[in-house]
């Protein structure tokens, strides 16, 4: 199937769309992706701020018929929230803004991503109807397909450095597809993509991107730190979580302390259980070891009641003493959240980090 992927002429970042479909073209061999800038697509060059989304569709298929078609604009989409919308071999996605929210991502990964999300689209000859449903399956509003291609993120457009992360094909929408008349060639085929750009995501994330968290917790308080990871993740805030936790001898391992040293701010998740650990008191202890430069800001927070600063024995918790927790007890996680990610953009304002070796 041929998918064509269009700019106007005077598209900025024309290059970016071509290393796109190279990229896809090279990744799989079911979808061809050809390049063209027409020029009776809108551009900011006859002082248009947005892109009429039910006009530029009859254009489209005025000149290419039922060719499926991806629409690629530096314009807002005009009377619409989103950054995207779909019709049936039409699809359309404004790249405005990106390069100030993610300046130092190439721009070829982000339309990867959004033309992969529309090959099986284009190939089961979805509805609009189709879509939309797709977007609200339970696994997709239970958080638990955040990534997925279908899941156009129902809490905003705020998620998508996060979803590129992780792109792939949650199992409602393979199976969805799938009685659409996808065939199993064209589902792989879209995976091979989305492993593609997952995987240049996660190389340029670890090359380039300090950390703007480092979470350190007990093991047993996963299951609300998960909550915690994911609610950050899914609004840009860029985190590091030591999943795996194998620790040997008395000593942080190297990579810990790298991981602390290269973010800008240090979440100790305070509970009954890390004021029992260990580990936790020990990277506590480290990160307020580090010389200014490379220290990370503190942000305590708390998520029972055993967390208290008066609860605190003689220690390296005790220094936390007068710095302010941030409540994130059952009740008030979501507020505590909300609180906690306005001090850490406050802190990326104020302090660009150094990337540690």
């Amino acid at each position: 199937m041929e998918i064509r992927l269009m700019t106007s002429n005077n598209y900025e970042s024309f290059r970016e769309v071509q290393k796109a479909a190279s990229l896809m073209n090279r990744a799989q061999g079911t979808f061809v992706f050809r390049v063209s800038k027409e020029a009776w697509i809108p551009d900011e060059g006859r002082r248009k701020n947005s892109i009429d989304i039910e006009s530029t569709r009859k254009e489209k298929e005025r000149r290419t018929g039922d060719v499926p078609c991806v629409i690629i604009s530096s314009l807002g989409l005009k009377d619409s929230p989103w950054l995207a919308d779909y019709r049936p071999g039409y699809y359309i996605f404004t790249t405005k803004g990106w390069d100030k929210q993610y300046s130092s991502l190439p721009l070829r990964y982000l339309i990867a991503s959004y033309a992969a999300g529309v090959c099986c689209h284009f190939a089961g000859q979805l509805s609009e109807k189709d879509s939309d449903k797709m977007t609200f399956f339970p696994i997709h509003l239970e958080k638990q397909g955040r990534g997925c291609i279908s899941d156009l993120a129902p809490e905003g457009n705020d998620d998508l450095y996060f979803c590129m992360k992780k792109s792939f094909i949650c199992e409602a929408c393979w199976s969805f597809y799938k009685r659409k008349g996808c065939s199993l060639q064209e589902l792989r085929a879209t995976q091979k993509i989305l492993e593609h750009v997952k995987t240049e995501m996660m190389k340029y994330d670890r090359k380039s991107y300090p950390n703007d968290v480092f979470i350190s917790y007990s093991r047993k308080d996963r299951k609300v730190v998960d909550r915690l990871y994911d609610a950050l993740e899914t609004r840009l805030v860029k985190v590091w979580l030591d999943v795996e936790q194998n620790y040997l001898g008395e000593r942080l391992t190297p990579k810990i302390q790298r991981e602390i040293r290269r973010s800008l701010t240090f979440v100790p998740v305070i509970s009954k259980n890390s004021k029992k650990s260990a580990w936790v008191l020990k990277e506590i202890e480290y990160a307020q070891s580090l010389k200014s430069k490379e220290r990370p800001k503190i942000l305590p927070a708390q998520i029972d009641n055993h967390g208290t600063p008066g609860n605190i024995k003689p220690s390296a918790w005790e220094l936390l003493r007068e710095i302010t927790w941030e409540d994130l007890s059952k009740d008030n996680f979501d507020r505590g959240v909300r609180r906690l990610i306005s001090k850490i953009h406050e802190r990326k304002k104020t302090k660009k980090k150094i990337v540690g070796s």
